[in-house]
């Protein structure tokens, strides 16, 4: 699917751990709006959101696409789906590093341009070192200093001698981004940026309050827990632990000896983290065990068992995460939890009685779309694509592009000059 010349419409494609999901939607006015989304789960051709088999992860990516045109033109093999295309990945390999770097201007102040903001940035960009073996996906500013003024948002049209800036780069092993981009470039699919997940899930759950008085965003996918720490409004660090829901589908696979598909059913249908239920004699049916029927599970049984599986797998991911805290020097912030792994009944509740843990679930907010993406957490990454889109984007580009015909003139003689000497 190649991009349309002229369009608003914007396509979000999401590669998680164990799913594909594709959105469409538009930022034109006021919130974002999610018109039509479709989902794969267990995709071929990409394993733990990286790709394992080029031409069926290709095959994967085109059919969610075609699923997509099919279900929004009604099944019509006219309609024609054009977007410009975002591609939010959930993977291990993604890692975050900020540097920082000033500029002076030859002891005469002077008024800061958006030619100046570009030019501090590409030198904060060059200095930056970054592994050999990592390709950047984005980079932002994060503050800005204008002389000896620390945490300026914007700085156009102040006067300034110096400026310097603080960058967040967002990285990826440089190989396995690689293959990624091969498979999109193999299914015809135009890209025009490739975002870590941890960038538009902060944009679709945290408020700006919890961004400015500090917060921790503990996002807990199939395979992957992503942590984001926000203090003063930055996001000032991120982490990718090992461990995700899918290892607590495997514990019930091996105490129940159920396969996986099962495992998620009996999780998704019977699980639960209410410490007073009750069930009598209640049995759970089990379909079958490697295509072999099996007699029903008690559901007492079940539960007490569940609640100390459900302790162990969370054990140690929240061990990990108080690590990540204490390197920080952070001590008991907020936390909210997202993420499909946490659509348990009664979470909350469990991590403040095991864990003596408080916080919130966090849900895409401000946005126009399908309830049931809206109350899903596994979903807030593709959803908060749209709010960094309508929000963050516009604002960054607001730095970046030149003001004024004089300005937007040197702007495009110096591109000239970089391109043809």
């Amino acid at each position: 699917m190649k991009n349309g010349a002229m369009t608003d419409t914007e396509i979000v494609i999401y590669v998680g751990t164990r799913k594909l999901a594709a959105l469409t939607g538009h930022t034109r006015e006021g919130d974002p709006h999610v018109t039509g989304y479709v989902t794969q789960n267990n995709p071929e051709g990409f394993r733990n959101g990286l790709v394992s088999n080029l031409e069926r992860a290709a095959c994967a990516l085109e059919s969610l696409l075609e699923a997509l045109r099919l279900k929004l033109g009604n099944g019509s093999e006219e309609y024609v789906l054009e977007g410009n295309v975002s591609v939010v990945l959930g993977n291990s390999r993604l890692k975050t590093y900020s540097y920082s770097s000033s500029k002076y201007f030859q002891n005469l102040r002077r008024t800061v341009s958006s030619n100046d903001i570009r030019a501090v940035i590409d030198q904060t960009r060059s200095v930056a070192t970054l592994p050999l073996s990592e390709v950047i996906l984005q980079s932002m500013p994060v503050s800005f200093v204008v002389n000896d003024l620390n945490d300026v948002s914007n700085p156009i049209g102040l006067e300034a001698q110096r400026l310097g800036v603080t960058m967040q780069m967002f990285t990826m092993d440089f190989q396995e981004f690689k293959n990624i981009s091969k498979a999109f470039h193999a299914a015809d699919i135009d890209v025009q940026g490739y975002f870590p997940k941890m960038l538009p899930v902060s944009e679709a759950v945290l408020t700006q309050e919890e961004k400015e008085e500090g917060a921790l965003l503990v996002d807990i996918a199939a395979d992957s827990t992503f942590l984001s720490l926000w203090r003063r409004g930055e996001m000032v660090n991120t982490r990718v632990l090992d461990g995700g829901g899918f290892q607590l589908t495997e514990s019930l696979m091996r105490k129940w000896q159920l396969d996986a598909q099962e495992a998620d059913k009996i999780k998704e249908q019977y699980g639960a983290l209410d410490q007073s239920l009750q069930f009598g004699d209640e049995l759970i049916p089990i379909s079958t065990v490697n295509g072999k029927k099996t007699q029903p599970i008690s559901r007492k049984d079940f539960h007490e068992a569940f609640l100390e599986e459900v302790h162990q797998w969370l054990q140690p991911i929240l061990s990990q995460t108080e690590v990540f805290l204490n390197e920080e020097r952070v001590l008991r912030p907020r936390y909210i939890f997202t993420g499909g792994a946490i659509s348990l009944d009664g979470f909350l509740e469990f991590v403040k009685a095991r864990f003596d843990l408080e916080g919130r679930i966090g849900r895409a907010r401000s946005m126009d779309a399908p309830n049931e993406l809206l109350v899903n957490p596994s979903y807030t990454a593709s959803l908060g694509m749209y709010s960094w889109l309508a929000a963050t984007a516009r604002q960054n580009a607001s730095l970046y592009e030149p003001r004024g015909v004089m300005e937007r003139s040197v702007a495009v003689a110096r591109d000239w000059l970089a391109t043809y000497f």
